[in-house]
């Protein structure tokens, strides 16, 4: 009893400059895409640290206003 399989694609073998090609491509194209969040992370900390300056002065102005309120109540 002969058994039959059916032929199997041959597949190519990927020269070892063409593969490292490929991956450098790729780990080109991360760079880029960690490149960006890292600039789009510091612009968000730089304006969240100038809302937070923003709140910080107005408190600041809060205190003083609320001191002479204080003061003139006592007089």
């Amino acid at each position: 009893m002969k058994f039959y399989f059916p032929k199997l694609p041959k597949f190519r073998r990927q020269s070892v400059p063409k593969k490292i090609n490929k991956l450098e491509a790729k780990l080109k194209k991360h760079n880029i895409k960690i490149a960006k969040l890292i600039e789009n992370n510091k612009n968000s900390i730089i304006q969240q640290k100038h809302i937070i300056d923003e709140a910080n002065n107005q408190i600041k102005y809060l205190e003083v206003e609320l001191q002479q309120i204080k003061d003139l109540k006592g007089k």
